[in-house]
């Protein structure tokens, strides 16, 4: 039986969490914000990253927005506290892939078991990282 966060993961993935288009458009008006303290927005992103599933939420919005090595640090910070987390170790092997680091992913990808999710996730992961082909998607 699979367990809460593979099968939430599962439907993230699934559902567009690796699309690259970025959040602002050319339409979008500009906002004027006070600048924001470095080791505050540091210690914001290090507060989030501390659970697991607000860790991998966190990532995966950064994906969306095409911030994949801002997604790599995110997910970085939570298999430091979570080291057993397939969900957070895919991630971290497709978001590899998405940067070029093929040979990086595919060693993530070697640490996971494919019996731990579905036929259709592991498919659409190894598509993204093109295994065996030498060449990412």
């Amino acid at each position: 039986m699979k367990s809460f966060n593979q099968r939430w993961f599962a439907a993230v993935f699934l559902f567009g969490s690796f699309a690259s288009s970025p959040a602002v458009s050319a339409q979008d008006p500009v906002t004027e914000s006070a600048p924001v303290d470095p080791f505050v927005e540091l210690d914001q992103l290090a507060d989030a990253s501390a659970e697991e599933e607000s860790g991998l939420l966190l990532a995966q919005e950064q994906a969306k927005r095409g911030e994949f090595l801002e997604a790599l640090g995110t997910i970085e910070r939570v298999l430091a506290l979570h080291p057993k987390s397939d969900s957070a170790r895919i991630l971290h092997a497709v978001y590899l892939c998405r940067i070029d680091d093929l040979p990086g992913g595919e060693a993530e990808l070697g640490k996971l078991k494919e019996k731990r999710f579905s036929e259709e996730l592991w498919a659409q992961t190894q598509k993204i990282c093109k295994l065996g082909t030498g060449e990412a998607q």
